[in-house]
């Protein structure tokens, strides 16, 4: 997609340097000198009385002002908030960096990601270290990247058909069922080319570089994964090589004819991320709003809008899946060089077709 940043690009604009801004709560300016409470950093926010946020379409303004509610009550505050979402997550990622790397602060406080975009910012050290564990008492297993953000949902991905117009039968069994010839032109393969830089964690970089090539082969129509998504539903593609439960369980449950293809093996489960931004003008509202993602009422209202998925819930098709073989699911390796991510990713990006 011309104007789009790669994963690479972005890691590039991380690299440029950032200038230092806004720290977490025990440094952040508006908080004593002195060691920060949970009440001084609650106080600080109360005088930021703002948080700006941004993160997937699907949550959107009602979703995010809902969430904000939750932390007001929670904290006794009256913030008032904005939202920017994205059906194209890598925009948000390239506007932090790039706001980042020109020093100053930034256009939002705080950012909802999964792993894969997190993990941009964090190597671009866009992302504010907090103390989750220490001040907030936060379980270590809800925090990743050493502090900077907070984990709390997961996604579900797996390929898709158009339920009114492919059998059951015809559904793909695995993986490579998506390369057969009768799907030829009629498979849609949305700009989330990181999910076969996650099968590459199980196949190796050989198999997921020919299973590219391969894909590449079927002349697939390539999109955004909004539009990817409605093209299967319009029946102007069979099948989508990947959709995440965001776009797909929420359709479901309004009657639309999508189906997910529930025998394919290893299940890919990314994980939702929340963290502050470094320079953000109200960083410890950030803070506040990504301790309290973890909070039953934000699982409630993440998903309805988002559709709920969870490796520890077997109420979901991804509990389920985990449930049985963990192995099944694909998780997020903090063992995975970042770098080495992006130069699949380029890699795969370029091999599918986009540009």
């Amino acid at each position: 997609m011309n104007g789009r940043l790669t994963r690479r690009e972005l890691l590039v604009l991380a690299g440029a340097g950032l200038a230092a801004c806004a720290a977490p709560p025990s440094a952040a300016p508006s908080a004593s000198k002195e060691a920060a409470t949970v009440d001084s950093v609650v106080a600080a926010a109360k005088a930021e009385g703002h948080l700006n946020a941004a993160g997937p379409s699907s949550l959107g303004e009602d979703g995010f002002a809902k969430i904000l509610a939750g932390v007001n009550r929670k904290y006794g505050l009256a913030l008032q908030g904005s939202y920017s979402s994205s059906g194209n997550l890598p925009d948000i990622v390239a506007k932090v960096l790039t706001e980042a790397s020109a020093g100053g602060k930034t256009t939002w406080d705080a950012v909802i990601l999964n792993d894969s975009f997190m993990s941009s910012l964090v190597v671009g050290d866009a992302i504010a270290t907090a103390p989750y564990v220490d001040l907030f008492k936060m379980p270590q297993a809800a925090i990743s990247y050493e502090g900077r953000a907070v984990s709390f949902a997961n996604q579900l991905v797996l390929p898709v058909v158009n339920s009114k117009l492919v059998q059951p039968a015809d559904y793909p069994k695995k993986w490579e069922d998506v390369l057969d010839p009768k799907w030829k032109g009629r498979i849609g393969v949305a700009n989330t080319i990181h999910h076969i830089v996650r099968l590459s964690q199980v196949w190796g970089d050989d198999k997921a570089t020919d299973f590219a090539k391969k894909l590449a082969a079927q002349s697939p129509k390539l999109g955004l994964v909004n539009e990817t998504f409605q093209s299967l539903v319009l029946g102007q593609t069979l099948l989508s090589f990947t959709q995440t439960n965001s776009q797909v369980d929420p359709a479901i449950v309004k009657g639309t004819p999508v189906a997910w293809c529930t025998d394919v093996r290893p299940a890919i489960a990314p994980t939702y991320h929340a963290g502050a931004l470094r320079g953000g003008s109200n960083p410890n509202a950030a803070v506040l709003m990504a301790t309290f993602m973890t909070d039953p009422s934000v699982l409630e209202v993440w998903g309805q809008a988002m559709g709920k998925q969870s490796i520890l819930d077997p109420a979901t098709l991804l509990g389920q899946i985990y449930a049985k073989n963990a192995k099944d699911a694909i998780t997020w390796d903090d063992k995975f060089d970042p770098n080495e991510f992006a130069a699949r990713e380029k890699k795969y990006r370029e091999i599918v077709g986009f540009r």
